[in-house]
């Protein structure tokens, strides 16, 4: 056995001990709302790579705020895509535990969707200046179908959205989770995908929820505005930067037929160190099925 597959059997053996220390999606869970009849419970967050305002990387504790959320449906962006021996080499020669250099090597990926339980998809890896990153849709519902949707613009960051039909109750719901790029022309043209994306594919009278982190901060001119005209007004609320938010990056929209209640910023001592951004979440009232 060569030094270096040694080595990784060492770091997966302490990403496992880690998993089993943190709460499982299962045992944390809370039902969607048994008041409101055919309602779900989404949320989105931005994870950071599950690096937190401490600057530990640490993707047990992005999973424990998971399990605090108990939603339904969450997507996911910033999520690493792959391990990073570099940082190994370094934390290893610094002498950092052997924690640290298992959240460092993990797939982000395959850990949550393993920790948190129920089905997951990975949307498409991109790599920009962080890195290899993708967002992801984890959910207690059967995944009947994907779409993957590219964002990407040239010379600008990799940028990618999920597009995906999940069986709920007796219907088909369509959820895209999408990650936006920082600047306004940017956004104007992915804004303008995802509408060509949302009226050409499903069903005409598909209920469709649209969630992720949009990066729109401006105030009086905002990029979503085609988003709010074709699935309604999507509230804002604050949810970046963590320790302080004011500013309203990640946002929930569903289709005019649905309703979307309870809409809140998940503001949990562990979720305002976990990451940069606070998860959105928000109770989900679908139509009837027809």
């Amino acid at each position: 056995m060569s030094l270096d597959r040694e080595y990784d059997l060492v770091v997966e053996e302490a990403v496992f001990q880690a998993a089993e220390r943190a709460p499982s999606w299962a045992n944390t869970v809370t039902p969607a709302p048994s008041h409101i009849p055919g309602a779900i419970s989404v949320a989105t967050y931005n994870i950071h790579r599950c690096i937190g305002l401490d600057r530990i990387r640490d993707p047990a504790r992005i999973a424990n705020v998971i399990g605090e959320l108990g939603a339904d449906v969450i997507g996911l962006q910033e999520v690493d895509a792959r391990g990073r021996r570099f940082q190994n080499m370094l934390a290893r020669r610094l002498g950092a535990p052997a924690e640290r250099r298992a959240a460092n090597a993990v797939d982000q990926f395959e850990y949550l969707a393993q920790k948190i339980g129920g089905q997951a998809v990975r949307g498409p890896t991109l790599r920009g200046p962080k890195g290899a990153m993708t967002t992801a849709l984890i959910t207690r519902h059967k995944i009947a179908a994907v779409r993957q949707l590219d964002l990407s613009l040239s010379a600008r960051e990799p940028r990618g959205a999920i597009d995906a039909d999940l069986e709920i109750g007796s219907r088909l719901i369509r959820v895209i989770v999408a990650h936006l790029g920082l600047r306004v022309r940017e956004r104007e043209a992915q804004i303008a995908r995802l509408c060509r994306a949302i009226q050409t594919g499903g069903a005409p009278d598909q209920p469709v929820i649209v969630m992720g982190d949009f990066n729109e901060w401006h105030l009086h001119r905002s990029t979503l505005a085609p988003l709010d005209e074709r699935l309604g007004h999507a509230t804002p609320v604050p949810s970046f930067p963590a320790r302080f938010p004011f500013l309203s990056l990640d946002r929930i929209w569903a289709s005019r037929e649905s309703l979307v209640t309870h809409l809140h910023v998940h503001r949990s001592a562990l979720a305002r160190r976990a990451s940069d951004h606070l998860p959105v979440q928000a109770t989900i009232r679908l139509p009837p099925p027809k």
